[in-house]
């Protein structure tokens, strides 16, 4: 379950999953019941985040109109947060803002055609954000050197997937 809201650019925009690990959902399971069991309650929790999202995109006005490469970084991370500074942050955006594997690690993915990536996994280390000719984000990913496990395969910030951290943190999901 997932809403996508599309931002200034046509290809820029935001999307939340749902988490079958939010409390309001695992709270109220009965025992021996797991997410998958009440579909019901996953979109009603999911309709209300959707709600409060939707607040504090247009009435805290979250979002500014992005007109340098310094602002892009306030608001969009492509980078695996530091797991000792907030290992619950670390493994919402592990578990769900890593691309793939793909490439040679899984030529199999349902990303690969022609074996390549067709989102162009894994991406380029970058040590700042800058913008490319067409106006498009080519966000920061430093090579921190850290290296982590997912799904089996070893990643590191080339396989991350932007993210609003502001926005990760307050609803616990991506």
């Amino acid at each position: 379950m997932a809403i996508t809201r599309y931002n200034q650019h046509p290809d820029t925009f935001l999307t939340m999953t749902a988490n079958r690990n939010w409390p309001e959902i695992t709270s109220a399971l009965l025992p021996h019941q797991k997410t998958i069991d009440r579909p019901d309650l996953i979109a009603r929790v999911f309709e209300l985040k959707r709600k409060c999202l939707m607040k504090e995109i247009e009435t805290n006005k979250v979002f500014d109109k992005i007109r340098i490469c310094a602002q892009v970084d306030k608001l969009v991370c492509a980078e695996l947060p530091d797991p000792k500074n907030d290992p619950t942050f670390f493994e919402t955006v592990k578990c769900c803002m890593v691309h793939g594997p793909c490439g040679a690690r899984n030529p199999q993915a349902p990303c690969m055609e022609n074996g390549r990536c067709t989102k162009k996994y894994p991406r380029a280390f970058a040590e700042s954000t800058t913008m490319d000719q067409d106006g498009y984000q080519i966000y920061r990913r430093r090579n921190s050197g850290q290296v982590y496990t997912v799904r089996g395969q070893e990643v590191d910030n080339r396989d991350m997937v932007p993210y609003n951290a502001y926005l990760s943190k307050r609803f616990n999901c991506t």
